[in-house]
């Protein structure tokens, strides 16, 4: 059985990479005054700025004390990382309040994190994944245009057709507008996201199964017979 703390840790890092981050558990830093060992450690970026920010979960039945919010902010120092975060479900001392104040570590729950950084996140993340999805079009674009029957609905083509629905999507999650279409299945069933999370993972699913197709895909390329002019044909 996984512990309560691993699976929370992991939850964390999951929301991160959910975000368009990278999350590294239990990952080890070389510091100006020795190595850390940190339960998650984020980088990436955020508004077009790199980002890197330590990320500490406390699974505990307990408020945490300023103790924990101090070592956090050393390591954070010590490493010149631009955020530590500490997280609890349950709460923080007032001391570890008071100790944080005005500094760049955030105490704070995971289901409150959810909401705040969400809300500034929304934006710049659903950009990225547009960009994403506009480069690939691109792709099977090309790959279409390479194809021998290119005037036919090509698999390249029918994977393009998977995404048409993710830029609606996305105007309607900045809206608030859930659960949104992201996409048609079997029988032309409309595939729903429920919530931000549900909608970054599963258009991410989609782009990262098109990029897979267009990495790998080889076309079936028009021969010399079929670009040679059709004797039945009068020009």
């Amino acid at each position: 059985m996984i512990p309560k703390w691993r699976v929370y840790q992991n939850k964390a890092a999951d929301f991160f990479i959910n975000l368009g981050l990278t999350a590294q558990v239990e990952h080890k830093v070389e510091g100006a005054r020795g190595k850390h060992k940190l339960d998650i450690f984020v980088t990436g970026k955020v508004h077009g700025l790199d980002v890197r920010w330590v990320v500490e979960c406390k699974c505990w039945s307990t408020n945490v004390p300023k103790e924990k919010a101090l070592t956090l902010l050393g390591i954070v120092q010590d490493i010149g990382a631009d955020k530590g975060i500490l997280l609890s479900e349950v709460g923080f001392q007032s001391g570890a309040i008071k100790t944080v104040k005005e500094t760049n570590i955030m105490l704070t729950s995971l289901a409150d994190l959810r909401q705040s950084i969400k809300e500034s996140f929304a934006e710049s993340v659903f950009a990225n994944l547009h960009w994403r999805i506009t480069k690939l079009s691109h792709r099977l674009h090309e790959l279409h245009r390479l194809e021998k029957d290119r005037y036919f609905f090509t698999r390249p083509i029918a994977e393009k057709s998977k995404l048409m629905f993710l830029e609606f999507a996305f105007k309607g999650a900045l809206r608030g507008q859930y659960p949104v279409i992201y996409a048609i299945g079997e029988k032309d069933t409309r595939l729903l996201a429920e919530d931000f999370d549900d909608l970054v993972k599963k258009s991410s699913d989609l782009i990262l199964a098109a990029e897979k197709f267009a990495d790998e895909y080889r076309p079936e390329p028009r021969t010399k017979t079929d670009l040679a002019p059709n004797p039945k044909i009068k020009l």
